[in-house]
């Protein structure tokens, strides 16, 4: 069992103005395969560079963020996250993308989410930006499902 956190990212979730519908599919998932989860809401912009570096610096093996990935103003994710990053894994995000355009969704190729890995002093934290769309994390999960074990091993340096 690792320690993993959701950070959902969403100006109108955070203040109460709408619900998160993709946070809790990203928990369910996660605690159904037997890891232990804590949920963060956080409004776009910096607070998101802050949640993922208090998981990091806490010990979480995985942070997967949902939401602030696309290309409004506001959706600033990639930009803030990217800069923690000490290893990149572009391979998973370009993996969801493809998931998302097979599937037909006109929007998917506009996700800019990143992926890799955070060096703490403790311990090496994969993070992972995810859309915001309850689709979209789906999308997310589907490429996810099959690498997580062997991707939060690698993190950890296990065995080959």
């Amino acid at each position: 069992m690792s320690s993993c956190v959701v950070v959902t990212v969403s100006d109108r979730v955070s203040t109460g103005q709408a619900e998160d519908r993709s946070g809790p599919l990203l928990v369910d998932w996660l605690t159904g395969c037997g890891h232990e989860v804590q949920r963060v809401v956080v409004p776009d912009g910096d607070a998101v560079a802050d949640a993922v570096r208090s998981a990091a610096e806490g010990g979480a093996a995985l942070v997967l963020t949902t939401g602030g990935t696309g290309i409004t103003p506001r959706d600033l994710t990639p930009q803030v996250v990217a800069p923690l990053l000490d290893v990149e894994i572009p391979g998973i995000i370009e993996l969801v993308r493809r998931v998302g355009v097979d599937a037909g969704v006109v929007g998917a190729p506009l996700t800019r989410g990143v992926a890799g890995i955070i060096d703490g002093e403790a311990t090496r934290t994969v993070v992972v930006t995810l859309p915001g769309s309850p689709g979209g994390v789906r999308d997310a999960i589907s490429v996810l499902h099959p690498l997580l074990d062997h991707l939060l091993d690698q993190a950890r340096d296990g065995d080959h």
